[in-house]
């Protein structure tokens, strides 16, 4: 084998007819990190203060009211049902008489036990405002007015949601923080 002579032109031929036995399969080296808003969120505690105070500026949240309402077209319409209801007049009686909300006029007015986010907020804001057992003067709501009646109200206390709003406080700080390494990871990575 070492006495043959092989010329560049066997070379070249050999090469060209077998060119795919010489290529060489792409390599990438991958350096990465793994990072999960999950593995951020193990590490968070949760101070009752800060429980205590989402609980105070969310507290509509954890408030349910039974409601009813009387709804008019017109504001003029409004005004003479609400003086009605002033001289004494029945409101569930005044419902199904008077209200263009045919569905609940026909049960007095009543909504059912209503939560936080589930009307308009202008009427719920106006509901949270009276006690139990008032209503309101005509709160104009989409272009429709309502005399809403606050039935009963139910809050659930700071001992009953207590787990739920650290669960809560927990997830946004995780992600303020998420973000954060997430920003600081990319700056490093373009310094790199």
């Amino acid at each position: 084998m070492a006495k043959q002579a092989v010329s560049d032109d066997e070379i070249k031929a050999y090469y060209e007819a077998n060119q795919k036995s010489f290529v060489q399969p792409e390599q990438v080296k991958v350096q990465y990190i793994d990072l999960s808003g999950s593995q951020i969120e193990k590490g968070i505690e949760v101070k009752d203060v800060e429980i205590a105070q989402y609980y105070q500026e969310n507290k509509a949240q954890f408030i349910s009211q039974k409601l009813a309402h009387i709804q008019l077209a017109t504001e003029k319409e409004a005004d003479a049902v609400y003086q009605e209801l002033q001289k004494g007049a029945d409101f569930a009686e005044l419902a199904k008489a008077k209200s263009v909300d045919k569905l609940s006029g026909a049960q007095g007015g009543e909504l059912g036990w209503v939560k936080d986010n589930e009307l308009p907020k202008n009427f719920e804001d106006a509901a949270l405002l009276l006690n139990v057992g008032q209503y309101s003067t005509p709160v104009n709501v989409d272009g429709a007015y309502h005399i809403i009646l606050v039935q009963d109200r139910k809050e659930r206390t700071l001992d009953e949601v207590k787990e739920q709003i650290a669960d809560t406080v927990r997830k946004n700080l995780a992600g303020s923080r998420f973000q954060a390494v997430e920003k600081a990871v990319r700056a490093k990575a373009a310094e790199s």
